[in-house]
């Protein structure tokens, strides 16, 4: 009877319970602390849309450079490229507006529109509007007409 006893010992149940506590915080942390931007990494292929589009070419390119000029993970998630690298889908994919995919470049910086990975020229594109955000760099939002 004794040795059915020291077979089942009490100790091992008591770790169990520690360990697996110890393992909810650690994922309770994990969770809690990262992102969440980075578990939309399955919205790969979705580009943020604007559902009120401002009535000029103008005011849109502006809605546009809002999205280079903001972090709006439920609207812009970030996605992850080949590189490694973490970028908003705007920056990558466009935004949007009725049907017309503006992108925009951040001169100065890195972004990873067409334009700055090299699928387009300046010549390939149709520039909306041009806004310095300060002493650093220049928001160009375009279109690729087609």
């Amino acid at each position: 009877m004794d040795r059915k006893r020291a077979a089942i010992s009490p100790e091992p149940m008591r770790r169990l319970p520690i360990a697996l506590s110890a393992l909810i915080a650690a994922l309770t942390v994990v969770l809690t602390t990262v992102p969440s931007a980075l578990f939309s990494a399955s919205q790969d292929g979705v580009s943020p849309l604007v559902g009120d589009p401002a009535a000029t070419e103008l005011g849109r390119a502006r809605q546009v450079a809002q999205f280079a000029a903001r972090y709006q993970p439920d609207l812009d998630p970030l996605i992850r490229l080949a590189d490694g690298r973490q970028v908003k889908a705007s920056n990558y994919r466009g935004v949007l507006i009725d049907g017309v995919r503006y992108y925009y470049t951040i001169l100065g910086h890195y972004s990873a529109d067409p334009l700055a990975r090299g699928e387009v020229g300046w010549h390939e594109v149709a520039v909306k509007e041009r806004i310095q955000a300060g002493d650093d760099f220049t928001i160009v939002v375009y279109t690729i007409p087609r």
